[in-house]
């Protein structure tokens, strides 16, 4: 908790709406990670549940880890530079650590 904290107090946490993509484009995400302004960083990116697409369009960016918010872990947390999470994957984060 402490270190998500630090993170978001450093505006290394970026919030973003829910992602819904028809067909997987790689170019559709990494033209919003360049429009955050973090393109090229090391980025953490959670969402809630299962979509493939969104999956899809994730996989070949370089320095991207994607992961569903239940299965975050701490290696992940610490070694990027920026975490970038969807809303739904806020409110689950926030109902397990706050349970």
């Amino acid at each position: 908790i402490s270190t998500l904290s630090a993170m978001a107090s450093e505006n290394r946490v970026k919030i973003i709406e829910d992602i819904r993509l028809d067909v997987p484009k790689t170019k559709v995400m990494a033209e919003l990670f360049d429009k955050m302004g973090i393109g090229g960083s090391k980025i953490l990116f959670l969402c809630e549940g299962r979509d493939e697409n969104l999956y899809k369009s994730c996989r070949n960016l370089k320095h991207l880890k994607f992961r569903r918010a239940c299965l975050i872990n701490p290696y992940d947390v610490l070694t990027c530079d920026f975490l970038v999470l969807t809303k739904k994957a806020l409110d689950s984060l926030t109902e397990v650590f706050a349970g």
